[in-house]
């Protein structure tokens, strides 16, 4: 099967979701949303049928900074782990809000590793519920306004698995991440 090449900018900000991965109850984390800013982007489908794979270009631009984010943001120390894509259908839910954490995701929350979700996802491939999955890199330290990391490959969508969910851990929190789902 042939690709078509696309560049579609993916911009995901601090601001887009936040979630704290914890045991939080609604008060304490509607108590959170007050003291960060952010906004959750709501999903959009497309109407247009694609009959051959696709490649997607994504990329990470961040927006997060001491001067964007002044309430709270966290040091000098601050910076993004590997952003981990995955096209797949809608029988595959990398992350969501509400629901419990898979241990991959918990761990990327947690210290950034990627291994124990790429090996969830590879899993997933097996059972046809994901096509393609992509590493991008970390932001490094410190973060600067603007940069951008993309995954060398693009990710590839097929009329089967339309769906693109990403991950990344928001360092140095203990337990911040942010993505698209």
């Amino acid at each position: 099967m042939s690709s078509q090449q696309r560049s579609i900018p993916f911009l995901l900000r601090v601001s887009a979701i936040l979630l704290v991965v914890s045991s939080l109850d609604q008060s304490s984390a509607r108590s959170l949303e007050k003291n960060f800013n952010y906004d959750e982007i709501e999903s959009s489908l497309s109407s247009t049928v694609v009959n051959q794979p696709v490649v997607y270009d994504a990329t990470f631009t961040n927006l997060w900074t001491e001067t964007n984010h002044p309430n709270s943001y966290p040091s000098s120390s601050a910076h993004w782990s590997p952003m981990v894509y995955a096209s797949h259908s809608d029988s595959y839910r990398m992350w969501c809000d509400g629901c419990f954490a898979t241990d991959g995701v918990e761990l990327i929350a947690e210290t950034g590793a990627t291994s124990i979700l790429v090996n969830e996802i590879s899993s997933e491939q097996d059972t046809n519920a994901v096509l393609d999955q992509q590493t991008a890199p970390g932001s490094g330290t410190p973060v600067r306004d603007g940069q951008e990391v993309s995954p060398s490959g693009g990710v590839c969508v097929d009329k089967e698995h339309p769906l693109i969910s990403s991950i990344s851990m928001i360092a140095p929190s203990p337990d911040w991440f942010s993505g698209l789902h």
